[in-house]
């Protein structure tokens, strides 16, 4: 719009622009409505589980490769109670396709042995806000495996699993 009324001869730029649009209720945008609306936020800051396998936390952490001169990334998931890392990936990029390939893997030798799996026991799984966590793949495979997906508040790292000094050998 701005480059048009340039083009007629005004002289205006894009801000006195887009307020005398925004005034005039002709924005031309159609506000996007936010697919994660009804998402659900952890509760406490804390967590303070009372059995194993009950609270799971996954984290990104990168990491500088000198010789390769890029970034690598290692996704882990830790148990809450016992501390210990289930599993992690490794690679380049995190997609949401590995992040469920990462999940089937804990799933098989760590839930479905100890029952949980099949349990009425509500598994929740932490995490924060990234692309990879709240992508829909991710979301369905949750809701198939009747896992309970929560999140972090925005800007909280102390609510991260690992912020809480977890080691991940890599």
């Amino acid at each position: 719009m701005t480059a048009q009324l340039q083009l007629s001869g005004f002289i205006i730029n894009h801000k006195k622009v887009a307020g005398m649009m925004k005034r005039l209720n002709i924005t031309g945008k159609n506000k996007r409505k936010s697919k994660n609306r009804n998402k659900k936020y952890v509760q406490y800051r804390v967590l303070n589980p009372t059995e194993p396998l009950s609270h799971l936390q996954m984290d990104i952490k990168s990491h500088w490769l000198v010789k390769e001169r890029c970034q690598a990334y290692t996704v882990s998931v830790i148990d809450t109670f016992t501390r210990e890392v289930l599993d992690r990936f490794t690679g380049y990029s995190v997609r949401a396709v590995e992040m469920r390939q990462l999940w089937e893997t804990i799933i098989h030798p760590h839930l479905e042995p100890a029952g949980r799996a099949s349990s009425d026991i509500a598994l929740v799984v932490i995490s924060d806000n990234g692309p990879q966590f709240i992508a829909e793949i991710l979301k369905e495979f949750f809701e198939r495996n009747k896992i309970d997906q929560q999140f972090t508040h925005p800007y909280t790292p102390e609510e991260n699993g690992a912020y809480f000094g977890v080691s991940m050998p890599i």
